[in-house]
């Protein structure tokens, strides 16, 4: 597979006039479904068509500004700026260069903090990748090879996790829905009710993630010197090592004032009823690690003497903006299909249109619940679960399949599985933008042929090894969770 492939914005426009010429030819012949949810038919909107041109012209912009991982992004470069422009996070890499561990355990760190970032929710992406890149760096590995390592990870994590989060309970929530609605009454249905398959699958991925990267992606991406964010470490000045000290006390005794504000008793970051789920600490999150990192970049920077004015300070917020510039440019056609998507209702009539038809299959129950994983895997490809989601499909499959002998947390397990095993593969990934524009800090000609070339492997393998593991768990009749 070669890299001949147009730049990522051209690829977002060209999917979406795909869309749009898709909405318009089933519009035509009148594809039309009835939506679980309200039991209201629900037919494909054509682009094309005066009202959906009117529509375009009117959210065109709030499409753009209005997409979720636009403001996530801009916040966090706010503060990466300070930590890269101030020298703080190059000092930091240069010392931690000295202390490297072996480039095996900066593999299995990144793995591992890709599995658990689901816990924190869309902030886990904008974080991870720095970090990956840089503790990808210090082991004389390449960041590129980083990076793709902690995006396979994080597009993994929702089916293969060691650790509950706000995921679990809304596919429960919803799971649990769809039973009230059908007036059915099941007690295993809990947070915990995939909780031992989802850690058993978690470390059968961790490893299969290790081995493929150690095996084919380490090899195939050689670090290069030619790039100036990839050049050796400098001699750290005592004034430097000073500063780097004083950022790092700054650094310590902010995270003990987040962590008192969000888990003391008073803590005013928890939600109204004390948990965490949906608390200003998880909505605000992003803001909070960039804060800490404009927060030790100035220390650094004014210790160390790199900053001595507030128009350093400014220059600084604004030092990452060129990779932003680029991720615009780039969000800005991806928000524009997944709007244009959302709105022709394409996404619902195939979802409820393939429901159907797996409901009408007569197989063994270990076979319709294969099949499920197969086919949401294949249509999260496609479709983006933001679009339809567990919320819709839930109320199609769950009361049917109960009929069936098959109890509702392994169709959920199901389902969670054939979502993540290839939505890192998709094109349609709300992060696929700013993964593709952090990649080409270090490569250029990077597109989305790059990232297929590297992620087919893991998500094959992740698929196949998944699909084995819940066949092999269901016919020996092992619970799921409790």
């Amino acid at each position: 597979m070669t890299n001949n492939f147009p730049h990522p914005a051209t690829m977002f426009a060209w999917l979406t006039l795909l869309v749009v010429f898709l909405s318009w030819i089933c519009n035509v012949y009148g594809l039309a479904v009835i939506s679980p949810d309200t039991g209201e038919e629900i037919v494909v909107q054509s682009l094309l068509a005066s009202e959906g041109i009117r529509w375009w012209l009117r959210h065109v912009v709030s499409n753009f500004v209005g997409f979720t991982p636009l403001g996530v992004v801009a916040t966090f470069l706010l503060g990466w700026g300070i930590a890269r422009h101030s020298g703080m996070w190059e000092a930091y890499w240069s010392r931690l260069k000295s202390n490297a561990s072996s480039p095996s355990v900066s593999v299995l760190v990144v793995i591992l903090l890709g599995m658990i970032s689901h816990t924190i929710g869309e902030a886990g992406c904008v974080i991870l990748l720095p970090v990956a890149a840089t503790l990808f760096r210090v082991t004389g590995l390449s960041p590129v090879a980083g990076i793709v390592v902690a995006y396979v990870s994080m597009s993994c994590s929702d089916g293969s996790n060691f650790l509950l989060s706000s995921s679990d309970s809304q596919m429960v929530a919803a799971t649990q829905n769809s039973l009230e609605v059908a007036a059915i009454d099941d007690g295993r249905i809990g947070p915990m009710c995939n909780r031992f398959f989802m850690t058993a699958s978690a470390l059968l991925t961790s490893m299969v993630i290790l081995c493929i990267t150690k095996k084919k992606l380490l090899p195939a991406l050689a670090v290069s010197s030619e790039n100036p964010l990839l050049r050796g470490e400098k001699t750290l000045s005592r004034r430097e090592r000073r500063a780097c000290l004083f950022s790092a006390v700054a650094g310590g005794v902010y995270l003990l004032l987040v962590l008192w504000a969000t888990f003391s008793a008073n803590g005013i970051f928890r939600h109204a009823n004390g948990g965490l789920d949906g608390s200003p600490f998880m909505q605000g999150l992003v803001f909070l690690y960039a804060l800490g990192l404009a927060l030790m970049g100035l220390v650094y920077g004014f210790v160390s003497g790199r900053y001595r004015r507030e128009t350093d300070v400014i220059e600084g917020l604004s030092h990452y903006m060129g990779l932003f510039t680029s991720y615009v440019v780039i969000l800005f056609f991806a928000s524009q299909m997944h709007a244009c998507l959302e709105y022709s209702q394409m996404g619902r009539c195939v979802a409820v249109i393939g429901t159907e038809w797996l409901m009408g299959i007569q197989l063994e129950p270990w076979g319709i619940l294969l099949l499920l994983l197969l086919m949401v895997a294949a249509f999260n490809f496609l479709v983006p679960s933001s679009i339809v989601g567990w919320g819709s499909l839930s109320l199609l499959l769950v009361p049917p399949m109960i009929a069936m002998g098959i109890a509702p947390d392994e169709v959920q397990c199901a389902y969670r599985l054939g979502e993540s095993s290839c939505c890192g593969l998709s094109p349609m990934g709300a992060y696929l933008p700013f993964v593709l524009a952090y990649i080409r800090q270090y490569d250029k000609n990077a597109t989305y042929t790059f990232l297929l070339r590297h992620l087919w492997r893991y998500s094959l393998c992740v698929l196949l090894l998944w699909s084995i593991l819940f066949v092999i768990w269901y016919l020996c009749g092992w619970p799921l969770g409790f």
